[in-house]
């Protein structure tokens, strides 16, 4: 158990890596004049990466782990970890920004308090109110496995975060989406389906050991299909930045 837990633990470390290179390489490739096109709005396939692994991560040692739980005293001490992962970094690069004339003194403590965001730093507001939020889904989770048993727990909770998936896609469509929004209801569904992969692990796990294996594939595949010249080249899609 501890290996396995200590592969997954590797896999999911370079998944931030290639989530990190595919932003940085999206970037770069959208300054061309003659291929930027083609790579717009695919610095978003890799920070919806990042928002995936954070719903997943979320979840899977209460999922595949039936022994573990959250309980509500745990609260506390899990905001003082997000808060101290997350804040002291983003103070020093905003401070850094500041001093180099990138965004005002003034605007720093708005940027901390999450009321605005300038440029890339958008999604420092949507990942810290997600977290905010996330105690939500595991206090909910550990209800309902208190009530049920292991299937059940995963059956009953999978039902309500697909429909909460449905309902923001709805409410919230990506057609009417503000280009780098610090509002976390347009990037909820995106969370979810994080949440959803940590419980089809749960249906998995020990059951289908090529399972992991085969979601990479489609997982690559539906990447590579939603880039912008990949529409082009299989639809005769115009390039859009909407993926």
């Amino acid at each position: 158990m501890e290996s396995i837990k200590k592969s997954k633990i590797l896999y999911i470390e370079s998944l931030r890596g290639i989530s990190c290179l595919i932003v940085l390489f999206a970037h770069i490739i959208s300054t061309s004049p003659k291929f930027g096109i083609y790579a717009s709005g695919c610095g978003k396939i890799g920070v919806w990466l990042f928002m995936l692994l954070s719903g997943y991560l979320l979840l899977q040692c209460y999922v595949v782990d039936g022994s573990k739980e959250f309980k509500i005293r745990d609260i506390p001490k899990y905001y003082l970890r997000k808060i101290i992962r997350l804040y002291p970094m983003y103070i020093v690069v905003l401070i850094l920004s500041a001093i180099l004339g990138i965004i005002t003194f003034k605007s720093v403590i708005k940027h901390l308090l999450l009321l605005e965001a300038y440029g890339h730093f958008w999604y420092m507001p949507v990942i810290i109110k997600f977290y905010i939020i996330a105690p939500i889904f595991l206090v909910v989770f550990s209800y309902i496995k208190k009530k049920f048993n292991r299937d059940k727990t995963l059956y009953i909770f999978t039902f309500f975060i697909f429909i909460l998936i449905i309902l923001f896609s709805i409410c919230f469509p990506f057609t009417k989406y503000i280009e780098n929004s610090i509002k976390l209801y347009w990037y909820m569904p995106v969370f979810l389906i994080g949440m959803l992969i940590a419980c089809s692990e749960g249906y998995t796990y020990k059951k289908f050991e090529i399972m992991p294996i085969i979601t990479l594939i489609l997982a690559i595949i539906g990447i590579v299909i939603v880039t912008p010249l990949s529409r082009k080249i299989l639809f005769n899609i115009e390039p859009s930045k909407y993926l």
